[in-house]
């Protein structure tokens, strides 16, 4: 009995951990990836943006949108992190 209570139990777990770029909807903002940096201000209100050449902040919050800055001024990427 306790062999299928585990069993049953663990069905339900898949093992995958969430996709790191759901939590904060990074996927939404593709369209974004190659216009100027400034069209994030008109579109978006709260997110951090890591420009190219300087270190990702340490601080971690998945539920915060990152758009990273290419050299060129353009965004390169969005993430959850």
């Amino acid at each position: 009995m306790r062999g299928l209570l585990m069993v049953l139990l663990l069905a339900g777990c898949t093992g995958a951990a969430p996709s790191p770029d759901i939590t904060c909807n990074a996927q939404n903002w593709q369209e974004l990836i190659g216009e100027p940096e400034e069209a994030l201000y008109a579109t978006l209100g709260n997110l951090r943006v890591v420009r190219a050449g300087k270190p990702k902040p340490a601080d971690v919050n998945p539920n915060r949108l990152n758009a990273e800055i290419d050299k060129d001024g353009r965004i390169a990427r969005f993430g959850c992190y």
